[in-house]
């Protein structure tokens, strides 16, 4: 093994890279943890229901608007690893902030903001008045998070993973402590206290978050780089990203009508959220890989201790899960966790069971996304996107039609038969960037 080598197998032996994943991990969990808390505020306050309606119209408009700008972390990762690369990424992230706030302002701010909720969303009058001025004071919204993962993408490449978590803490902090302040007083609405309380939180978790990548925004500026990014070129490899981003959003409300076409579909309605909510929890830990990939993966050594490591994470989540699933653990968490009894419990547990390898697998994807976002063939991801949800579409359907089974099986099925096309399509579009790397790793090796 060549002395360079056995550099990069010190630098990423499993512990470091451990060391390295665990905040990124507790910063997912975090934000997972935080997700529900402003819909728990609302559901203290008076007239819940109309509230809750409001809050989550007003989440589902900016989460559209928000969509494009979901891929800066990972830009962010691999561009800022020169001064050139990062000062580029930077005005392309402002310039991105800038045109989603002036659509929400065209969308929040004027007249239009009415039709679109009473016509277009068919909104009754009440739930369209308590939605107004969530979204009036949503018009910022959509930037916080942008601005807030250009600055982690920085962080995450220079090696400054613990201050992402710090940052996270303090946006957590200030979320419990708005919505505590506003459900002790009542001094707003509903919906419009956990609209305050979550632009508070993600400005709090911007601000920190520039200001804790400052040491590595240094040393972004510090690294010389040859490489030129052209408008073009920027173009080229971002737009695939954010439309990977907006089929995904789009695609979410598929599983939810074929479920609901299920013969068993009140029961089924019921229990797929809490088989969604503990997923994505537990889903979310891996949510940091795609990143730690662009920032890791250098050679065959670098991506052979990757895959190690993802194997030993990916697989411990997912051991984590099916516990949770096949043992009396998992009738506590969704009985004494999430309220759910009976047989919307029975039918919760069927649905975790066969959501088991879902974190393995999430995780093997994520660690080829990182890859090809690192060479840029981000094309190729937004092409296993396509064929995931095509593939989860055909399954869900096409089981729906035989019929006789129950819809969260239907849809666990669906859900991870897309999951395992999505990574057999990344598999074949990454083994051009894979077979260069394992040629080096032999001859490191030899």
């Amino acid at each position: 093994m060549t002395q360079g080598a056995e550099q990069r197998e010190r630098h990423l032996r499993q512990r470091d890279l451990l060391r390295f994943f665990l905040p990124l991990g507790a910063s997912s969990l975090l934000m997972s943890i935080g997700q529900p808390l402003p819909v728990a505020a609302v559901g203290r306050l008076p007239n819940q229901a109309v509230m809750l309606a409001a809050l989550g119209v007003a989440q589902s408009l900016v989460q559209l608007i928000e969509g494009p700008g979901v891929p800066i972390l990972q830009t962010a990762t691999r561009l800022s690893a020169d001064a050139a690369g990062a000062m580029f990424a930077r005005r392309f992230m402002r310039r991105l902030v800038f045109a989603m706030t002036a659509v929400a302002a065209v969308l929040f701010l004027t007249p239009v903001r009415r039709p679109i909720l009473t016509g277009v969303m068919g909104l009754p009058p009440e739930t369209a008045d308590a939605a107004e001025p969530v979204l009036m004071l949503f018009v910022i919204f959509p930037a916080l998070p942008t601005w807030r993962q250009f600055y982690q993408g920085v962080m995450i490449r220079h090696g400054y993973s613990d201050r992402v978590a710090l940052s996270t803490i303090g946006r957590l902090a200030v979320l419990v402590a708005v919505l505590a302040s506003l459900v002790a007083t009542g001094a707003l609405p509903g919906a419009a206290a956990a609209a305050v309380a979550s632009l508070a939180a993600q400005a709090t978790d911007a601000s920190l978050g520039q200001t804790l990548a400052r040491p590595a925004w240094r040393r972004a500026l510090a690294i010389g780089g040859t490489k030129v990014w052209s408008a073009g070129r920027m173009w080229r490899f971002y737009a695939p990203l954010a439309m990977t981003g907006l089929m995904v959003v789009a695609a979410r409300p598929m599983l939810i009508a074929g479920i609901g076409r299920a013969g068993d579909a009140s029961v089924a309605l019921a229990a797929w959220p809490a088989v969604i909510s503990i997923v994505n929890m537990v889903v979310n830990l891996t949510g940091m890989v795609q990143s730690m990939a662009i920032a890791k993966i250098e050679d065959g050594p670098s991506l052979r201790a990757m895959v190690r490591f993802v194997l030993t994470i990916g697989g411990a989540i997912s051991a984590l899960l099916a516990m949770a699933a096949f043992t009396p653990v998992g009738r506590v968490l969704v009985t004494g966790g999430l309220g759910i009894v009976g047989p919307v419990a029975d039918t919760a547990l069927i649905g975790l069971r066969l959501m088991a390898p879902v974190p393995l697998v999430i995780a093997g994807n994520e660690l080829l996304r990182g890859m090809l976002v690192r060479t840029e063939r981000t094309p190729a991801i937004r092409l296993a996107t396509m064929a995931s949800i095509a593939s989860s579409a055909t399954l869900l359907f096409g089981l729906l039609a035989v019929g006789g089974l129950p819809g969260v099986l239907v849809g666990a099925i669906a859900y991870v038969g897309g999951l395992a096309l999505e990574f057999a399509v990344l598999v074949i579009r990454s083994m051009p960037v894979i077979r260069p790397l394992c040629s080096q790793a032999r001859a490191a090796g030899a």
